[in-house]
């Protein structure tokens, strides 16, 4: 996960964005896959609502879009 932050963090500096943010979500785009490893159709799903509230919208968009 450390080198998918990494590389988020990289993606914004390049193009001029939020590298907090890039980053955190490269943290947590996956912090559901245990869960959902058997039923793939939810991942993303169920990230959104571990992370609701506790992390800008925009994260949880870019985690529910990535797959």
């Amino acid at each position: 996960m450390l080198a998918v932050e990494a590389i988020m963090r990289s993606l914004a500096r390049h193009l001029g964005e939020d590298e907090e943010l890039w980053g955190i979500t490269g943290l947590l785009h996956d912090i559901d896959y245990e869960a959902t490893e058997a039923s793939m159709e939810r991942h993303g799903l169920v990230a959104e609502r571990l992370l609701s509230g506790a992390v800008p919208d925009a994260v949880i968009r870019a985690i529910k879009a990535h797959n």
